[in-house]
């Protein structure tokens, strides 16, 4: 027997096939479970042995008359070890369907129900069948409770009458030998368990469609069959289909691979959840008088969103005076006199600033005491990115939730750009101006997206078509996907911003780390090792991520012309220059002059990203100094 906790049922195994022993035969109907949840003994099984007892004692029960009469009867030759009549019940085996007698009285005992006799050593059921035992299964017919008084023994018991074979001839005079089981209840058997893995959008569930409703989010998790490794999958619910075992679920997208099915997990109704701690804020008090009035945000940072916008994120931010909301402009340029907007200020320290208008660029605000209210998040960027199951505590705990988990990795969460990168990007906006027509004008739509690094447009003839096909990639190397939300937006925005006919496809860009190594001839003047440390952090500088674009190559002339920036070095002799999927073996033989970075292309009619290389992060294949 095990239990399986998991699934919350036990299984059982029997040692031999169901059915009859002797003649075989195998059970002539659809096998039923039944519990006996009492065991009991014949009454007189705890009688003294009957050589004990004293001859006066033992003459005075023979000459009990009746008694005595029934045993010439019944058995003419009286065991001379035994009680006389000593059997499972004082009525006669003759008695239809035969009767037992148990040594106490059990009510929970009713008739329609089952009992089991065993003889022998079968009460030690991990023997299997030792020789001489027997177990029979009868039905109750009938309960009474009788008093006995027999074998220097007496008490009232529960007389039980039995429908069955071989009880006179298996049990009736095996008192001591003889246990009962008793009290039977039926067992509801569990579906036979399906152990085919799970794969497609179908997922069949042991339980009620209650409660899960179409285009909600669900979450599988599960081992992948063929090599057990975890999968987490997000899809969205498309239809419940219930039946008579619980519920089909169809999602979308499909599964990715065949799961384990004892692995398979579904969380349903999932809640999306987004970085920040909710602050409420006093800013201060309106003044009618004054122009531009402005309030700083104490708690920093402010969270903003990834959104569908031209700048690709909003503020977490609302501002009211008294009990109205007015409303968060990008300038207040162009704004009304009337308009109850505002324009969020950061500045150089990073500090934001609340700015109201002057009652010509958006109104004033209404003198007041502290009637200037702000409600906002604090909290953003990558350190937003927790790995899976990282979110296990609630700030407050509504009633009923156990516990909380996110099953997924966060991501989409970007730092504030560096200044380098915002040098680069801001131009852009102006550039498009909230409109892409051209195919520039999507790769700087994409760029300067929030949360976009490096971007890259090329119009590829794909199957459906010409295609704007845009490589993109996230800060610090990040590989953007269809569930990262900055994906999802920037997809959104360049549809609301473009031409709805072009047909528009994202490309997360692949990365290439490549290797080099090399020996410099120093300046006698300059130390050997700060020398050393100087040339290999000037290389990982310059082709590092931030420092690379999107198909641009890697040149020999170029690493050398870089090594030769570093003050001390006198001369370059580069040995190794090869791309990540390159043996090794193959480098030592020929020096490669450049590597080339794959642009967009297509193959097979799909569209392959463009190619970044960058200079591996493990340690240089060779950094010494020229003999």
């Amino acid at each position: 027997m095990e239990l399986d906790t998991a699934n919350d049922r036990t299984h059982v195994r029997w040692k031999r096939d169901l059915g009859s022993v002797s003649p075989f035969s195998n059970p002539p109907s659809a096998p039923q479970v039944h519990v006996l949840r009492r065991r009991a003994a014949v009454f007189g099984h705890n009688a003294p042995m009957w050589m004990s007892m004293n001859s006066q004692f033992r003459s005075d029960y023979l000459d009990a008359g009746d008694l005595f009469t029934f045993l010439v009867i019944v058995t003419p030759v009286l065991p001379v070890t035994e009680w006389p009549a000593f059997n499972i019940s004082s009525l006669p085996a003759s008695t239809i369907g035969g009767h037992v007698d148990l040594d106490a009285v059990l009510g929970e005992v009713t008739p329609g129900g089952f009992v089991v006799l065993t003889k022998g050593e079968f009460n030690r059921p991990d023997e299997g069948f030792p020789p001489g035992s027997y177990v029979e299964l009868y039905k109750v017919t009938s309960t009474s409770e009788v008093s006995r008084a027999e074998f220097a023994i007496s008490g009232k018991v529960t007389r039980l009458g039995l429908s069955g074979q071989n009880l006179d001839t298996k049990f009736f005079g095996f008192v001591r030998e003889t246990s009962i089981y008793a009290q039977s209840e039926a067992i509801e058997l569990a579906a036979y368990p399906v152990t085919a893995d799970v794969s497609g959008d179908q997922l069949p569930l042991a339980i009620s469609a209650d409660g899960l409703h179409a285009e909600r989010r669900l979450i599988v998790t599960g081992q992948r069959a063929s090599d057990k490794q975890t999968v987490v999958h997000e899809a969205t619910l498309v239809s419940v289909q219930a039946n008579a075992n619980g519920a089909v679920l169809t999602i979308a997208p499909p599964l990715p691979a065949p799961l384990k099915r004892g692995t398979v997990i579904v969380h349903a109704n999932v809640a999306l959840a987004t970085h920040g701690e909710t602050a409420s804020q006093i800013l201060g008090a309106g003044d009618a008088s004054r122009s531009f009035q402005r309030f700083e945000l104490k708690r920093q940072p402010l969270t903003h969103r990834s959104a569908t916008n031209e700048t690709g994120a909003d503020s977490e931010l609302s501002v009211r005076i008294g009990d109205v909301e007015w409303a968060e402009k990008p300038t207040l340029f162009g704004a009304a006199a009337t308009d109850r907007a505002y324009a969020l200020n950061v500045d150089e320290q990073g500090r934001a600033w609340v700015v109201f208008g002057d009652g010509v660029r958006g109104a004033r605000l209404p003198s007041g005491v502290n009637n200037v209210r702000a409600k906002y998040r604090q909290g953003l960027g990558q350190e937003g990115n927790v790995g899976s199951d990282k979110l296990t505590q609630l700030m407050t705990r509504p009633l009923g939730l156990k516990s909380v988990s996110n099953p997924v990795a966060a991501q989409g969460g970007s730092d504030p750009e560096p200044a380098g990168q915002a040098r680069r990007t801001m131009p852009l906006g102006t550039r498009t101006l909230g409109r892409v027509v051209s195919v520039l004008d999507y790769e700087d739509f994409a760029m300067a997206f929030a949360g976009i690094a490096k971007a890259q447009a090329q119009v590829l003839q794909l199957p459906g078509g010409p295609t704007i096909a845009i490589t993109v990639a996230g800060q610090d190397g990040t590989e953007l996907s269809s569930n990262n939300p900055v994906w999802n937006n920037l997809r959104l925005a360049l549809k609301a911003s473009g031409d709805p006919h072009v047909n528009v496809t994202l490309l997360s860009y692949q990365p290439s780390p490549f290797h080099l190594g090399l020996k410099v001839k120093r300046d006698p003047s300059y130390e050997l090792k700060p020398l050393l440390a100087a040339v290999e952090a000037v290389l990982r500088s310059h082709f590092a991520f931030d420092a690379r674009s999107l198909g641009q190559p890697v040149l020999q002339s170029g690493v050398i012309a870089v090594v030769h920036s570093v003050p001390g070095v006198v001369a370059v002799d580069l040995d190794f220059l090869y791309g990540g999927t390159a043996p090794v073996a193959q480098t030592l033989k020929s020096r490669q002059t450049r590597l080339l970075a794959s642009r967009m292309r297509v193959s097979g009619g799909v569209a392959l990203p463009a190619e970044l290389l960058m200079l591996d992060a493990a340690p240089l294949d060779r950094l010494e100094e020229m003999p």
